[in-house]
């Protein structure tokens, strides 16, 4: 009798994807389905080349975005302390604002 290591492999694979996926949480997986919503806007929005400036605001503002749908959900900052919520939104508004502005200047 012949032992397939491979088939057994990729279908316990499948098996334990499957179970992850049905056992995430809700909001898991919205946050996650608009994480790559926003990626695919991003990747659209990169080929447009009508106003240039509109367009380098536009994709650090939903880089900005994704970055804070990460931290809150995915690095639980939503449990943390008010002080390091405010001061991440803070330091990205200010990390963009500066990054928008040094583009529009060069």
């Amino acid at each position: 009798m012949r032992f397939d290591l491979a088939t057994i492999v990729s279908d316990t694979l499948l098996v334990v994807l499957m179970k992850s996926i049905l056992l995430m949480k809700k909001s898991l997986i919205s946050t996650y389905i608009l994480l790559i919503i926003v990626t695919i806007a991003t990747a659209c929005v990169s080929g447009m080349s009508s106003v240039f400036e509109v367009v380098v605001a536009l994709i650090m503002v939903l880089a900005g975005l994704k970055f804070l749908l990460v931290a809150f959900h995915f690095m639980e900052l939503k449990k943390a302390h008010s002080f390091w919520k405010i001061s991440l939104i803070l330091t990205v508004g200010l990390f963009i604002v500066l990054v928008v502005s040094l583009k529009l200047t060069s």
